[in-house]
Parts: C-alpha cells; sequence; structure tokens
C-alpha cells in the first residue's frame, strides 16, 4: 500500500531494507537552519514571549548569540 513511499516489501517480496547513505555524504555536513542552533532558538524565543513589546531591547544578547551561533554553521542571518 505505502510502497511507493519506500514502506512495505520489495518486488522481490522481502521487506524494504535501510538505503545507506551515499559515499559523499558526511556527519560533518551542516544542519537544517531550523535545527542548527536549539538552545539559542530557544533562549531568544522564550525571551520574546516573555518581554513583549520591550522584547527587542531586552533580549539583544540572546538574538545576538543566535546569530552567532548560526554563523558558525555557515548561515548568514
Amino acid at each position: 500500500m505505502w510502497s511507493f513511499l519506500g514502506f512495505g516489501k520489495s518486488d522481490s517480496g522481502n521487506a524494504v531494507e535501510k538505503k545507506e547513505l551515499p559515499n559523499n555524504a558526511t556527519n560533518t555536513e551542516k544542519p537544517k537552519p531550523c535545527c542548527a542552533c536549539p538552545d539559542t532558538k530557544r533562549a531568544r524565543d522564550q525571551c520574546f514571549l516573555d518581554k513583549g513589546d520591550s522584547a527587542e531591547q531586552d533580549c539583544h544578547h540572546l538574538i545576538i548569540a543566535h546569530r552567532e551561533c548560526m554563523a558558525s554553521f555557515g548561515y548568514k542571518v
């Protein structure tokens, strides 16, 4: 039923095996932007929720920390 998504059985009737990463793929590839800096992102977002209208000033140090973390992964924000 879900074979078009890679689930279920293969043409030979055996369970579909996990596909291996291509030879050029490594664990050192940069993560997606949403997953790169979860700790600084969480702290920044919570500060914005807590501070409301004054968040831009009060949370500036957390904004800078998150930008620096993202830059360390090669993202320009």
